[in-house]
């Protein structure tokens, strides 16, 4: 990590990126990111593919194989991204730069700048999956691209991107003492408040300056949203630097504390103004203490990184730095006002260990807060392989040549709802997985709890075939049903891993003649709209198949009355419009209603007497299907 904090830092340029280094490191470290710096400007920006990669199967119209003179090629070891990059109106942008981070295999990224055209190309890039990042001063992406890290796009080798960026926002103002004065050299920030909690937004923060001489500060380059504005206090670095503002309390626009703040409306490619702040200079409390608890040997010579944030949220205020070599790891922050806070330390891990981490509620009233102590304990993991089934060379429908290394595996909480950890961790697990070219994979640091897999294979010729846990963690993973105690879900990719526990043995299975079908609602009855919430299920129809949710597949309804379904393992199914009310979809989401035992035999009742069945071929392609429409729908 070190290597990187100083790459990082020979390209910083402004005290904006001074105040965002930390939590870019903590990002960088966790995550093996890679982040590009210009003009101060430290953004993460995702691309979006435009065209999307060609499909990897040939376009057929009923899904009849590839014949045996059509040769599989050898699959590929290297190629190029490229892509342009544009503003709103079009006009390429020739001041931004590039970066590829390989997701899968090994940690390599590259970095570049675009022409003058706005264009740019990646060459000799490893087989991998990759995360394609853009800055450009001033520029945001209009995709949500400070997200969830997990849903963040990523691209295959040959894929052609076009990235929008447009002009954000701007606040600017003053701050002046009681007397009116100027106060120079003060510490501005700003914070959003319109984001998730799982958004890397929370972590970074939205921006930050200095005052001039005059008192004056702006803050460019804000994606579109409501903020906090404040003065003062020892900044997002926390004990990394000192200013003459340390100890004092932020204070927040136009002069109070942030529970009374008033929220700043941004707006892309406008500046408000006049966000003046009366600075009070109100000296604040302290938070101090220490970190206990084993570290890793292949990480004594890291850093173990304290992060302060307001209770429950991961908007952090501030970041502190202890030595994981130091036999007392002391941690303080000064500056706090009264109120609740959130403790979380991370012990950044070695590429093949878990982290370690720790947190605790903190309320401050009155004074000071002191002795505590922070014990580090391991998070989890899940290691297992992935593999393809054998397939002759002939009844290959993937033309591409795609490998198992191109895949995205990730686990995510199988009861989202129920979570007791700390909003920090799952903030950070999306980013912690690996996979190399022989299908062993791990995705690291996760806290106890039951957990689904998330997979995305590279190419609609492949379907998930089936996933094989381990017998103590799948049985750990077995849950009564919410209406049947007695009746146990039987979801085979859902486990339950303890608290640093190492899971392995994980099995994942992979077909490779998928079959995807692609249609439209049959006109409907003249005057009849299609309903909110409208969805096309397949439910296998085969009874051996009729607990295997992986064969269960749900898509929603385009306004335009088309839906598509790719990945599809071969065989018979009933197909039907179901349309969900607004309290069923708020107890199925984020679940799909097939995980649950009582749900997925109810819409098995329901396919059933619907009595319409469809049957997809190995490999094919039924693109021009008609769903009938009843008058009841």
């Amino acid at each position: 990590m070190n290597s990187l904090l100083k790459s990082i830092c020979a390209a910083k340029g402004t005290k904006r990126f001074v105040f965002r280094l930390s939590a870019i490191a903590l990002l960088c470290a966790f995550g093996s990111l890679i982040v590009c710096a210009t003009d101060g400007n430290v953004v993460l920006v995702m691309a979006q593919s435009e065209p999307r990669v060609k499909s990897a199967i040939p376009q057929k119209s009923q899904g009849q194989k590839p014949g045996a003179d059509e040769s599989t090629p050898a699959a590929p070891t290297a190629g190029t991204i490229k892509g342009r990059i544009v503003s709103e109106d079009g006009r390429p942008l020739t001041n931004a730069t590039i970066v590829a981070q390989a997701v899968t295999g090994g940690p390599a990224g590259k970095m570049t700048r675009v022409d003058n055209e706005g264009r740019f190309v990646f060459s000799d890039l490893p087989l991998a999956l990759y995360l394609i990042r853009a800055t450009a001063p001033g520029y945001v992406d209009q995709s949500p691209s400070l997200g969830d890290p997990s849903q963040w796009p990523r691209h295959l080798i040959g894929a052609q991107l076009k990235i929008t960026m447009i002009k954000g926002g701007v606040i600017t103002g003053t701050v002046t003492n009681s007397k009116g004065d100027p106060v120079v050299g003060v510490p501005v920030g700003v914070s959003p408040m319109d984001v998730p909690p799982t958004s890397i937004a929370n972590l970074m923060g939205g921006g930050a300056a200095e005052t001039d001489d005059r008192g004056v500060y702006r803050i460019y380059g804000l994606v579109q949203g409501q903020y906090t504005v404040s003065a003062g206090g020892s900044g997002s670095l926390g004990r990394l630097t000192t200013n003459g503002f340390d100890l004092d309390v932020p204070t927040y626009y136009p002069s109070s504390t942030r529970d009374s703040a008033i929220p700043v409306v941004v707006r892309n490619a406008e500046e408000t103004t006049g966000i003046d702040i009366k600075y009070k200079g109100t000296e604040g409390h302290s938070i101090s203490g220490t970190v206990s608890g084993t570290v890793e040997a292949n990480v004594a010579s890291g850093v173990i990184s304290i992060m302060l944030s307001h209770a429950g949220t991961t908007s952090v205020l501030s970041v502190a730095i202890a030595s994981a070599v130091d036999q007392r790891r002391v941690f303080s922050f000064n500056g706090i006002a009264d109120g609740e806070y959130d403790l979380f330390v991370l012990s950044l891990s070695g590429p093949d260990d878990n982290s370690s981490i720790a947190a605790k509620r903190v309320i401050v009233r009155g004074g000071d807060v002191t002795g505590l102590d922070l014990s580090l304990a391991p998070l989890a993991s899940i290691a297992g392989t992935i593999k393809l089934d054998p397939i002759r060379a002939e009844d290959k429908c993937d033309k591409r040549g795609s490998q198992p290394i191109e895949t995205f595996i990730n686990v995510r909480r199988a009861d989202q709802k129920k979570t007791t950890g700390h909003m920090m961790t799952s903030l950070f697990a999306g980013l912690s997985g690996t996979l190399n070219a022989k299908g062993e994979f791990i995705v690291r640091n996760l806290e106890p709890a039951r957990y689904r897999f998330e997979i995305k294979v590279p190419t609609d010729a492949w379907y998930v075939r089936a996933i094989n846990l381990p017998a103590a963690a799948s049985q750990r993973g077995l849950q009564p049903s919410a209406t049947n105690p007695n009746q146990r879900d039987a979801w085979p990719d859902v486990m339950a891993i303890k608290a640093g526990e190492k899971v392995s043995g994980v099995s994942i299975m992979v077909a490779q003649d998928a079959a995807v079908l692609q249609g439209v609602l049959a006109a409907a009855p003249q005057g009849m709209a299609i309903s909110a919430g409208a969805q096309v299920r397949l439910i296998p129809a085969e009874p051996g198949q009729a607990n295997n949710v992986l064969r269960y597949s749900e898509t929603r309804v385009n306004s335009d009355g088309s839906f598509a379904f790719s990945r599809v393992a071969p065989g018979r199914y009933f197909i039907f419009l179901r349309v969900e009310s607004p309290t069923e979809k708020e107890l199925t989401l984020p679940r799909p209603s097939a995980w649950e035992p009582n749900a997925r035999a109810k819409l098995r009742r329901e396919a059933e007497a619907a009595n319409m069945i469809v049957e997809l071929k190995p490999c094919q392609r039924l693109l021009d299907y008609k769903l009938p429409l009843k008058a009841d729908q």
